[in-house]
């Protein structure tokens, strides 16, 4: 058998077949009048290098497996030498991230849209081939993906899933897709099962069953990112998820989008009433009964909220009940390149979540506007608004909280804009993607070139 492993193209053929697989037991050692090979580890030759070397002359060795201490150190200065005087250039394959959406168009509203959309143009900043695949169904029309998706076995490409009910989807319809991947990532942006029971408390036998769901299909994911140590957490605590299987990295903005007005204001004065904005889906867990109502309680201020969701008409009808229809406004769904021109409109954005915040991808994009960002003291806000300055946490389904929170903010906050935007240039996308490529190298062991 090492008889026939010494054939140079049967090497060539099983380094093609066992790729990205290594041996680490079982070391190879090539001689040629120009090395191709440096390192100890199996390699990777393309056949376009193979066929530039060919007319080359081709010295075959044998394999060893525990060379002795005299042999290991001549093979170091020689290893050494070559690598000062080669001249080979490596080809690096073309790297692939590939991510999957909600199952949504990707123009609709929300955290997890803009955080696909403002990773992935990040990762293609840095030189990586990104393509994006939404509306993903179990029935009906396969995909809707931003160019073709990769076929072939050579092909170097991750698997970027931003909801795990994608990831049942692709499998079941191209399982291939998924095999072949080097990596199968799950960003995970919050349980969907915990979602649904606040939502339908009352659906028992559905809830459960998308918790069985979830529950199976987070196993089967050999790396997971969180936005926040609070999801990290919830995940080991509450689906029982291995945490050296879990990473957090925070989510981030476009900050050559969201920036701040070219007329800032002073600190404490407003020339106007003060105008008070959040951007949610009206849910149920945003809290936004609460902000409605602790408007009751505050002078000279108005309040738009920007979002679409199941509670539109209950929550036109409690402002109709309140009385606040001249100073509360529902604002409907805003085309995400609009919503700079929002947030400087405003002159406090206010997070009245109550629960399952990650990270508040919103509070971000106002804060880069140079706009002050009061949140309530759930786990995820406390690491995202928190860390700017704790005083901007208030006590969450509390109205008499907030409405002290807001007039704090009216006197201490509002027009520091360059705080703020300095805060926010922490979490540029560029770093992000950069420490996501670290965390794909690790994982797949993988040398990959980012300019």
């Amino acid at each position: 058998m090492l008889k026939i492993c010494t054939n140079y193209r049967f090497l060539l053929i099983l380094s093609q077949i066992l790729n990205p697989v290594q041996i680490p037991c079982l070391r190879r050692c090539y001689r040629f009048s120009q090395p191709l090979i440096t390192n100890k580890r199996c390699p990777v030759i393309s056949l376009k290098s193979w066929r530039s070397h060919q007319s080359e002359k081709i010295h075959r060795s044998r394999f060893y497996c525990t060379p002795s201490a005299n042999q290991a150190a001549q093979k170091s200065d020689q290893r050494t030498k070559i690598e000062q005087n080669s001249s080979f250039i490596v080809i690096v394959e073309t790297v692939v991230r590939i991510h999957y959406g909600t199952g949504k168009p990707l123009t609709n509203p929300g955290g997890t849209h803009s955080v696909i959309l403002g990773l992935s143009s990040a990762q293609e900043e840095i030189n990586l081939i990104v393509i994006r695949v939404d509306q993903i169904k179990l029935l009906g029309k396969k995909y809707q993906s931003s160019s073709n998706l990769p076929k072939g076995r050579k092909i170097n490409y991750v698997n970027e899933f931003h909801f795990c009910l994608s990831y049942l989807h692709v499998l079941l319809r191209n399982p291939l897709l998924v095999l072949r991947s080097k990596l199968n990532i799950l960003h995970f942006h919050g349980p969907w099962y915990l979602e649904s029971k606040i939502q339908n408390p009352k659906a028992r036998v559905r809830n459960s069953l998308k918790f069985i769901l979830e529950l199976t299909l987070l196993h089967s994911f050999p790396q997971i990112i969180c936005v926040s140590q609070a999801f990290a957490d919830l995940l080991t605590t509450r689906f029982r998820i291995n945490s050296r299987k879990i990473a957090v990295i925070s989510a981030g903005v476009d900050t050559n989008r969201f920036m701040p007005s070219s007329e800032p204001q002073k600190v404490g004065e407003v020339e106007r009433a003060l105008q008070i904005g959040t951007v949610r889906r009206l849910v149920p867990r945003m809290g936004l009964e609460i902000l409605i109502s602790s408007m009751l309680e505050i002078e000279d201020a108005y309040l738009t909220i920007v979002g679409i969701g199941p509670l539109e008409e209950q929550l036109k009808q409690l402002i109709l009940e309140l009385g606040l229809s001249e100073r509360v406004t529902l604002s409907g769904y805003i085309r995400d390149v609009n919503l700079p021109d929002y947030y400087k409109s405003i002159d406090l954005c206010v997070i009245p979540s109550i629960a399952l915040e990650g990270f508040c991808v919103t509070a971000l994009e106002a804060m880069a506007c140079g706009i002050p960002v009061i949140a309530t003291n759930l786990d995820g806000l406390k690491e995202s608004v928190g860390k700017c300055d704790s005083r901007l946490l208030f006590e969450a389904n509390s109205i008499p909280a907030l409405v002290a929170q807001i007039n704090l903010a009216r006197k201490n906050f509002v027009g520091d804009s360059l705080r703020f935007r300095n805060y926010s240039l922490g979490y540029s996308w560029t770093s992000i993607a950069l420490t996501l490529e670290e965390l794909i190298h690790s994982q797949t062991k993988q040398k990959i070139k980012v300019n």
